[in-house]
């Protein structure tokens, strides 16, 4: 099968009571995000959700939603991209496919949109192999029904679920013990066998005190069978760390484990060996995965702290915080390998998220049986005393997580916390794709791995009207305006802008290359209308280019004529240059810049400029006069050969090395075919000659004496593997005065908004965000 379509909504949900992260309830009245579709050539789909979180997520709404929808754009627009059986393995065939097949940087996905990339192909892939979503993430698919086992038996014999999922509880009571031992009763008599208290809300010691005397209330109302946990969330001093687990000690409140008790993970250890109280790693996770460059880092880094010998017994891990289902199942075998039980978490996704991450959890707890069976087997193989005689006994690490139930071990001890959809009022699908409930047995409360292929792209699901808008197919409609040149020139003026950009906000102007068009910024375009600040965009054909035509007058004489063009056209459309974003590659990225940094006597600015892969100029005069003479000589060769056998040469230089090995652009000869598609004919050929001659590097102004007017509203990006413009970025950057960093674009080269679009769309929208957008009035 093959990727067909990918389409992305957004959606809306009012909370039902507050999530538990530090933010007020006002900041977050509802839970919103996006939803990604993947349908496959076989008419299978899945879904996928990215709903990053304020207190949780790194990134916000604005860019996971630009960036969900470029990648959707890359994804439907690309050819033939394959989706091969192997990808759910979760073994770094998620990271392979995105790189080399769809030609994404992994590098640059926003956690919560690799989240979604992954469970959206996961779930349609599962869908497609009739097969429950935990199977195929486990590799397994002995059954010929095609889901997990409902039951399966225990070394003594016994029986233990997994087809299911157990969940944990969140008694939400802060500091009150007696609506906390009333909640916590509650939660048991709903069939609740494990439960999570929040504690660290009190002041000073004494509240640390106070929430053990809370947390032995709770465990004298459920009993001693109930397994109990706390989360601190780093409230705590180290004092009152210590504080609280003496006392949790003394009141025998037995807990599995507390989360996060102390700002860092050295203190972790020292609260153990001081208390006895076991640990658990959380906001750890989430600063190791985001300080490492690379999983295999992460991983690494993790092993060091995730250790049983240290006190800490539990990794809780939140895939859409951490990057998706691959490297979770990826830390979480490296916890298990340390004897760490992995404890897969929401971050209050809706139902999309939950079911997806209950999978998953459920392919780790497989794959923890799995391999606890495999030692055992191994050990018991060693039944030769002479064999024994000369091997040490080390018993593997892994089997401090053997809780066999037969054995007196309490099954609530592998429960996830996946437990919030009591949260959300309401659902974005229908039916409800993961809905908890008691276990008929007593055994507890989670979400059963139901037969027949339970993947959300497998249900007849529909999205709900009233809270999702229809799929983004389209992002604007084209239009022409004439323009009349300082130096005479009459062009007819291509453009697409957005079609419904109301009547305030801010413009963004995007800007193409030599060569280039339109539609080179589709993707971009796209991504930047999901920014709540900007309310319309606007890419313009520069002369020559695309639909854009000189009808009459001079022919083009300098760059100067392009800006007029783009100024004419911009004016001609009604916008408000004090609040319009000019953003440019390469020649386009020299106009804007030309645009910028022009003076304010004579010119009303712009908000602010971006330069892709541009330059301000060449100040050196004997270098321009060089390269205004190679250009002529290029312009002869155009005129000569025409643009699609132009084309082939133009991308056969070194600077476009890394765009024609990009997967999505088919080589030098896909190149030569999309730019030369427009036009191939004399005409054409002359006027781009015309424009490469004209608007040389070598005959314009520099505008290196005047950069300094764009002080904190420039913005620089380059492609990482460009290093000519990387370098250049860097000296424009001092030349302003400005201190905000050079974009270096990760595995990228010149055409850094065509190679990695879902890079650079989410770097623009925080730029935005940044030299502030304008209130928009409804």
């Amino acid at each position: 099968a093959s990727v067909s379509s990918a389409e992305v909504s957004r959606f809306s949900i009012p909370l039902a009571k507050p999530v538990t992260t530090n933010v007020s309830a006002s900041d977050v009245p509802a839970r919103d995000g996006w939803l990604l579709k993947i349908t496959l050539s076989d008419g299978k789909f899945g879904y996928g959700e990215a709903s990053p979180l304020p207190g949780l997520h790194r990134e916000t709404l604005d860019e996971a939603g630009a960036q969900i929808i470029a990648v959707a754009s890359a994804l439907s627009s690309a050819s033939n991209v394959g989706a091969p059986t192997n990808l759910a393995l979760l073994n770094g065939a998620f990271t392979s496919w995105i790189e080399s097949t769809c030609g994404i940087s992994s590098r640059e996905l926003l956690p919560s949109v690799r989240f979604a990339l992954e469970t959206a192909m996961a779930n349609a892939l599962a869908s497609s192999a009739s097969m429950t979503l935990a199977r195929v993430l486990s590799g397994d698919d002995d059954d010929d029904d095609g889901t997990m086992n409902t039951t399966t038996k225990t070394s003594s014999g016994g029986e233990c679920g997994i087809g299911r999922v157990f969940v944990n509880a969140l008694v939400d009571a802060a500091v009150d013990v007696d609506a906390a031992m009333r909640e916590a009763k509650a939660l048991v008599d709903e069939g609740h066998r494990c439960l999570k208290v929040k504690v660290g809300r009190g002041v000073g010691s004494e509240g640390a005190k106070a929430d053990a005397v809370r947390l032995a209330a709770i465990r004298d109302a459920v009993g001693p069978r109930v397994v109990l946990r706390a989360d601190a969330n780093r409230r705590f001093t180290f004092t009152e760390a210590l504080d609280f687990g003496a006392a949790v000690q003394e009141l025998n409140v037995n807990l599995q484990y507390v989360e996060e008790p102390t700002a860092t993970a050295r203190e972790m250890s020292a609260f153990y060996f001081t208390t006895g109280v076991p640990t658990a790693l959380d906001e750890t996770v989430d600063e190791i995965v985001r300080a490492s460059a690379s999983l295999t880092d992460a991983a690494s880094a993790l092993a060091r702290v995730a250790d049983q010998s240290n006190g800490v017994v539990a990794v809780v891990m939140k895939p859409s915080v951490i990057g998706g289902l691959e490297a979770t199942a990826t830390l979480a075998r490296v916890a298990m390998s340390r004897g760490v039980r992995p404890v897969i978490s929401s971050a209050f996704e809706t139902g999309v998220g939950l079911h997806a991450s209950t999978h998953l959890a459920a392919s780790l707890d497989d794959a923890l049986r799995r391999d606890i069976a495999a030692e055992r087997t191994n050990r018991s193989g060693l039944s030769d005393d002479t064999e024994r005689r000369n091997i040490p006994e080390v018993t593997p690490l892994i089997l401090a997580l053997d809780d066999d139930e037969e054995k007196g071990d309490i099954i609530g001890a592998r429960a996830h916390g996946l437990g919030t959809g009591s949260w959300l009022a309401g659902e974005i699908m229908t039916p409800d794709v993961a809905p908890v409930r008691a276990f008929d047995d007593g055994a507890g409360v989670g979400m059963m791995l139901h037969a027949g292929g339970v993947g959300v792209a497998s249900k007849t699901t529909e999205f709900v009207s009233a809270s999702t808008s229809t799929p983004i197919k389209s992002w604007g409609i084209s239009g022409r305006v004439d323009v009349v040149t300082s130096s005479g020139g009459r062009y007819n003026v291509h453009y697409v802008q957005s079609e419904d950009f109301g009547g305030g906000g801010d413009t963004v102007v995007l800007l193409h290359g030599f060569m280039g068009s339109v539609d080179d910024w589709d993707a971009i375009a796209r991504g930047l209308l999901a920014s709540s600040g900007v309310r319309r965009v606007i890419a313009i054909d520069l002369p020559a280019h695309g639909g854009t035509t000189r009808q009459s007058g001079p022919a083009m004489k300098s760059l100067d004529d392009a800006r007029d063009v783009v100024l004419g056209a911009v004016r001609a459309l009604g916008c408000n240059l004090r609040d319009t974003h000019v953003v440019g590659y390469s020649m386009g990225a020299r106009i804007a810049l030309v645009i910028g940094a022009m003076n304010k006597d004579e010119f009303e600015g712009v908000k602010s400029v971006v330069s892709v892969g541009g330059s301000p100029g060449v100040r050196d005069a004997r270098v321009r006069d060089s390269r205004a003479k190679r250009d002529d000589e290029l312009a002869r060769a155009l005129r000569k050969s025409g643009v699609h056998a132009f084309a082939k040469s133009w991308y056969a230089q070194g600077l476009f090395t890394t765009l024609v090995a990009h997967p999505r652009f088919g080589g030098v000869d896909g190149l030569a075919l999309r730019r030369a598609r427009t036009a191939d004919t004399p005409g054409a050929a002359n006027a781009l000659a015309e424009c490469l001659s004209a608007a040389s590097p070598g005959r314009q102004a520099h505008v290196w004496d005047v950069l300094h007017l764009l002080k904190g509203k420039s913005l620089f990006i380059a492609g990482e593997r460009d290093s000519k413009f990387a370098a250049l970025a860097r000296e424009m950057r001092v030349a302003t005065g400005d201190a905000r960093g050079v974009i270096d674009i990760k595995n990228a080269g010149h055409a850094a908004h065509l190679e990695a679009p879902e890079a650079v769309v989410v770097h623009l929208t925080r730029f935005f965000a940044d030299v502030g957008m304008t209130t928009t009035t409804t």
